[in-house]
């Protein structure tokens, strides 16, 4: 079981708890804007173009026509409620203040999270290769006291330490390697992969 040994930042965006964050920060970000917006003055420009045709069928009337053409930029601002508008500007910033600060808080937790879930597999990788390895060391001197047990040089009272050595290792082994693959569903819950 292979695992990233850092796990970048932008992986814990995946992670359902950051993204919903993510989003109520940016849902805050646009408010206070909009609230900073609210206190300026508003512009807009209008146009019309307007012909008018007589319908009668004599010449007169089919020659002339009547056009009329405007454009216009209109200013809007707001002077008396101003007061309130800025109260609500500042609320606005502190609302998006605190969801940053919250939005900071479930990333740094989601980090810790992480690194705690791959810090805890390693360490079990590097168990399962010390317990591996001195499981094998004990089958190596229970299957040569068995030759040995075999041949007659030996009693059989004196090799089964050695052989309950070799079975305890080989569970250990075992008990390491299902904590191991808990440690690699737990990295994934971390990260959000599953």
């Amino acid at each position: 079981l292979d695992a990233p040994r850092s796990v970048p930042l932008q992986w814990l965006t995946g992670r359902r708890d950051v993204a919903a964050a993510q989003a109520r920060l940016e849902s805050a970000v646009a408010g206070a804007r909009s609230a900073r917006a609210a206190l300026l003055p508003s512009f807009s420009l209008s146009a019309s173009d307007e012909r008018q045709r007589d319908r009668s069928r004599d010449l007169p009337a089919l020659l002339m026509r009547s056009t009329q053409q405007f454009l216009g930029l209109q200013m809007a601002w707001s002077v008396l409620d101003g007061g309130q508008r800025r109260a609500e500007a500042r609320a606005a910033e502190a609302r998006s203040e605190a969801v940053a600060a919250d939005y900071r808080l479930t990333v740094l937790r989601a980090a810790e999270e992480t690194e705690a879930a791959l810090q805890r597999h390693a360490a079990l990788d590097q168990a399962l290769r010390q317990q591996q390895e001195a499981a094998l060391s004990a089958e190596q001197s229970w299957r040569r006291a068995r030759i040995r047990v075999d041949a007659g040089l030996e009693s059989r009272l004196a090799a089964s330490p050695l052989e309950r050595e070799y079975r305890e290792r080989a569970l250990s082994t075992h008990t390491t390697r299902r904590d191991q693959c808990l440690a690699a569903i737990d990295l994934n819950r971390a990260l959000a992969l599953s």
